[in-house]
């Protein structure tokens, strides 16, 4: 009996303990996954989302705004990824306000006595599925928002915004269309002018091949032909080196040089002459 009294309080208090819920306040931001505690709150400035791939789980909370006044119950911000689901948000300008946030899931909430339940500007690709519209005005604005898929659970939707968005079912839709100044994931270049193509890789640049200088072919020798003397010169008389030494003389030294060569011919002569005469005397 003990054992299963301990079980069941175990089966109640663990569930809870681990999804622990998070109160509701005016500005408040939301940049993780939050699961709101179900009660009723006072939110005139709304709740506003600016982080990619968060959840946002009012859990059947009601978010309230003041009287249709400026102001969005929540808003997402340039954020994609983001899912809103089981809120009901009540007397605000717009309910739910997707501001250039593409692929986000609202699903199963109650847009209730708001002016507009949702507006879109330039979003794409988002998905409001099994929400109820009480809005005053009109349950949907948008622009230069398309391929968006909408449906109620309570009405159907047949004006303008059906003519680029996918009204009254969960289907999806070709986002590949040119010129809307949208590229979805699921497109590329080929079928999306929208879609950047990829870089071209740089051009290989093929380099010539590099000439090979050419080996000169081997001189053949002539074995017939005789080889050149050494030097080509004309070795020099002593007669012609007399000429030439006593051509570059000045006139007086060449004079003197003439008596002096005379004087010693004539004195080897006279020497010759008594050598000659002794031997013979």
């Amino acid at each position: 009996m003990r054992f299963a009294l301990l079980l069941l309080v175990i089966l109640v208090l663990v569930p809870s303990a681990l999804a622990q819920c998070e109160a509701a306040f005016d500005l408040m931001q939301v940049n993780k996954d939050i699961m709101l505690c179900n009660k009723a709150y006072d939110v005139q400035s709304g709740i506003t989302i600016k982080t990619d791939n968060v959840t946002l789980d009012c859990n059947g909370a009601l978010i309230i705004g003041k009287a249709m006044q400026d102001g969005q119950g929540i808003l997402i911000d340039h954020a994609d990824g983001v899912t809103v689901k089981n809120c009901n948000l009540l007397n605000y300008d717009v309910g739910v306000y997707v501001k250039e946030g593409n692929r986000n899931t609202i699903v199963q909430n109650a847009l209730l006595k708001n002016r507009i339940g949702v507006r879109m500007l330039q979003s794409f690709e988002n998905r409001f599925e099994n929400n109820a519209d009480k809005s005053l005005l009109k349950p949907v604005s948008a622009l230069s928002s398309k391929f968006n898929s909408f449906w109620l659970i309570n009405k159907d939707l047949d004006k303008d915004f059906c003519d680029v968005n996918l009204c009254n079912s969960a289907g999806p839709m070709n986002p590949c269309e040119n010129d809307d100044f949208y590229c979805s994931p699921s497109c590329n270049y080929k079928n999306d002018n929208d879609c950047p193509a990829p870089p071209e890789e740089p051009a290989v640049e093929q380099k010539a091949p590099e000439a090979v200088p050419e080996t000169p072919a081997p001189e053949i020798l002539n074995l017939t032909t005789k080889p050149k003397p050494a030097s080509s010169k004309p070795i020099m008389s002593t007669g012609a080196f007399s000429k030439s030494f006593m051509g570059q003389l000045p006139d007086k030294a060449r004079f003197w040089t003439m008596v002096l060569l005379c004087t010693i011919c004539y004195i080897m002569g006279f020497l010759l002459f008594q050598h000659h005469h002794y031997e013979h005397g």
